[in-house]
């Protein structure tokens, strides 16, 4: 089965898979690759495998890739190798997009998308980590909400991953119209606009900025 967690960058998926490794030493992490330049305490291979532009290009010709996108400025590609694993629990780090495309290949995927519960506490968890991205499309947004299996709300990192194995376990409810709602205030609910922090709310597309 393959479990992919979706989300911005800041709602803690890198947190709960990482727990979810440490206590279940049977599940596998699908190692994706990507040419952004690693993290403070990213390790290659573990967490990503991190390559120049020539070397994905490469593999790309070589078909090694099952799904490549360009998100953020930088390129990322899932193995082929890894997504259809029916006999492990196969853990992803996925944008949106990509997750569905996954389960449309293999439908014993399961689709989790992890948010924080305000906008401001994503943005204050971007700053603790040093994250000067400006911009996130919310196209991942309305992916989620229409192909997304479950929401994980992360206000508390312990409540979260609680909740993460209720999904694996089958006990989590799936996403309802009063998480559908919540998704589609999520941007416009939580920024003012002003001269520093702007956000436009377009009908599917919406662009968030701040400095």
């Amino acid at each position: 089965m393959n479990l992919i967690l979706s989300g911005p960058s800041g709602a803690g998926k890198g947190t709960l898979i990482s727990k979810l490794l440490s206590d279940y030493s049977t599940l596998k992490k699908s190692v994706s690759y990507t040419t952004r330049k690693p993290r403070e305490g990213e390790k290659c291979g573990k967490d990503h495998v991190f390559v120049d532009i020539n070397e994905f290009d490469r593999l790309i010709k070589c078909d090694f890739f099952f799904e490549y996108t360009f998100y953020d400025d930088n390129f990322y590609g899932i193995p082929n190798e890894n997504t259809l694993d029916d006999e492990n629990i196969v853990l992803f780090d996925l944008v949106a997009s990509s997750g569905k495309k996954i389960k449309d290949k293999n439908p014993n995927s399961k689709l989790v998308y992890v948010i924080t519960p305000d906008f401001e506490t994503l943005k204050k968890r971007r700053d603790n980590r040093g994250d000067n991205r400006s911009k996130y499309d919310a196209n991942e947004l309305e992916i989620a909400k229409k192909e997304y299996d479950y929401l994980i709300i992360n206000s508390d990192i312990n409540l979260a991953y609680l909740n993460l194995l209720k999904v694996i376990n089958g006990s989590y409810g799936k996403i309802d119209d009063e998480n559908i709602k919540f998704l589609s205030e999520f941007f416009c609910s939580n920024i003012k606009e002003s001269h520093e922090n702007k956000a436009y709310c377009f009908k599917t597309v919406w662009i968030f900025t701040f400095q």
